[in-house]
């Protein structure tokens, strides 16, 4: 390592910059060419008098210094002088994690695998001492023979250095940063915690807590205010679900201990994932064959959960029949094994002729432009087995399975609106038995069946009826796992959460 030597205005230290590769916060990447004319790359840091910038591109240059593992971009050569720094590493043939977001058409198990090959470079740094404060899907490449590479160091941070920040500044790319790391601390669990953000984002397409504007963005995060996956990608497994959970746990001492556990825990996911392939070849072909993978992917995934359903089926029970069947929908909706298994799951009976007819789903849900969040926790896998089922035409059996053995007055469940109105009838009336037909059995929080239980004459029916004999509907709005109403009551606003079922509203909190 040395002090730049003096040259032309396109040269640093002996290496020509080529063609300009890159751009970032704290300098340019440019081709180059090694001994032999082996492909390098140099990043020059110009920055004169600004000694916070150059403490950075030193802090950079000693913590490559440290490293040799694969799953990190590695040091050749570097050095730093009064105006600039520079670091040359090997040009990697590759694409970002950020590209393959923007292109689309990732899910679950290319997520698994690329984010295990990054927290495996992370862990190397983890246990060299140092923390990477800036993971995002720009810092990390996948590279044409089956590697992840992170990249980018200037921010690491050893617990011995200095933060080269202002007081109050915030270091690193806010939509990745852990709470605690927003707050000004960060240690190996901020970058789990970052880790758990691009796998969501890599899965689903969207970040967990992506908002319009940065400081909602900065709000949503220190709440931990986000949907779960498997309401964003029903392909998401309930492992996946865990691992994401644990890694955004609002906690750190709740998140893996390092990036170690995260590759870890993924591992145990990436061999259902590959099938049986090595992930290094998992990984060629998502660089170089991305689109026959998925296919292959799904085609697999579909048959799979249409066998699981059968056995579900077999063994009595289902609805876990049904939650099976959904997520092989959402892979492949039509793989006739799937079709096989949900006419087994059904049972024969024949839907109301008041049934709607319901479109087609999709092959993955996508998120709405606009999310209904319901107040209360609720169940992240149901909104979507309905969902499924309709694509399938299984509006018929669904339908019986809620509504069998109720006698009440007719209701209009395909109007969300219609259904909590029905509410404010059986209070101004005194009659409550149009309440039993509103909720779905086994489904729905405690509060709602305590409403759909009610009997005349019993202390909660008087309460009920002062309660709700004046309701007024405000607003309905509609999405895909249901609809929210807002309704005006003794003088208040209040909101009841809905889903949606075989194309028929049910009451599920307030």
């Amino acid at each position: 390592m040395s002090a730049p030597a003096a040259g032309s205005a396109d040269t640093i230290a002996g290496y020509r910059l080529g063609e300009l590769l890159g751009t970032g916060g704290l300098g340019a990447v440019h081709a180059t060419t090694g001994a032999g004319g082996r492909p390098l790359a140099i990043k020059v840091v110009r920055y004169g008098g600004d000694p916070t910038a150059r403490a950075r591109a030193e802090r950079e240059l000693a913590a490559l210094m440290r490293l040799d593992d694969p799953g990190v971009v590695r040091l050749i050569d570097g050095g730093a002088g009064a105006e600039l720094a520079y670091v040359v590493m090997p040009r990697l043939d590759g694409t970002s994690l950020r590209r393959l977001v923007d292109d689309g058409g990732l899910g679950p198990e290319a997520a698994i695998v690329l984010v295990a090959g990054m927290a495996r470079g992370v862990a190397a740094m983890h246990a060299a001492g140092l923390v990477h404060r800036d993971l995002k899907p720009d810092n990390a490449i996948l590279t044409e023979n089956g590697r992840v590479v992170v990249i980018d160091l200037g921010l690491a941070l050893d617990a011995t250095w200095t933060r080269q920040t202002q007081d109050g500044a915030i270091a690193g790319s806010v939509p990745y940063l852990a709470p605690e790391q927003i707050e000004g601390e960060a240690g190996p669990r901020s970058d789990v915690w970052a880790c758990g953000v691009i796998l969501y984002e890599l899965c689903a397409g969207v970040r967990p807590f992506a908002r319009n504007r940065a400081p909602e963005e900065v709000a949503a995060i220190l709440a931990g205010a986000r949907r779960p996956i498997g309401e964003l990608d029903r392909r998401a497994s309930a492992q996946l679900h865990e691992v994401i959970e644990r890694c955004l746990a609002r906690d750190p001492a709740a998140r893996f201990a390092d990036a170690g556990e995260v590759a870890a825990a993924l591992d145990q996911l990436v061999t259902a994932a590959a099938d049986g392939a090595a992930p290094a070849a998992i990984l060629r072909r998502l660089f170089h064959d991305r689109a026959r993978w998925q296919r292959e992917v799904a085609a697999r995934e579909a048959a799979r959960a249409a066998a699981e359903a059968l056995r579900h089926t077999e063994a009595g029970d289902p609805f876990a029949a049904m939650r099976a069947i959904d997520r092989g929908l959402a892979y492949q909706p039509d793989h006739p094994a799937l079709q096989v298994a949900l006419t087994r799951a059904l049972p024969p009976t024949t839907a109301p002729e008041s049934a709607p007819v319901a479109p087609p789903a999709a092959a993955v849900a996508p998120a709405p432009a606009r999310v209904v969040s319901p107040p209360r926790a609720r169940s992240w896998r149901w909104p979507a087995i309905a969902a499924g089922a309709i694509g399938l035409g299984a509006i018929a059996g669904i339908g019986a399975l809620a509504t069998r053995g109720t006698s009440a007055p007719t209701v209009d469940h395909r109007d969300p609106r219609a259904v909590v109105e029905a509410l404010f009838t059986a209070a101004r009336t005194g009659d409550p038995s149009a309440l039993s037909g509103l909720c779905m059995n086994n489904f729905g929080d405690k509060d709602v069946h305590e409403l759909c239980e009610i009997e005349r004459g019993s202390v909660r029916y008087d309460v009920f009826r002062d309660e709700f004999r004046d309701g007024r509907v405000l607003r309905v709005e509609r999405s895909w796992a249901g609809a929210q109403v807002e309704f005006a009551v003794g003088g208040r606003t209040e909101t009841m959460n809905l889903t949606i079922i075989g194309g028929r509203y049910y009451l599920e909190s307030f």
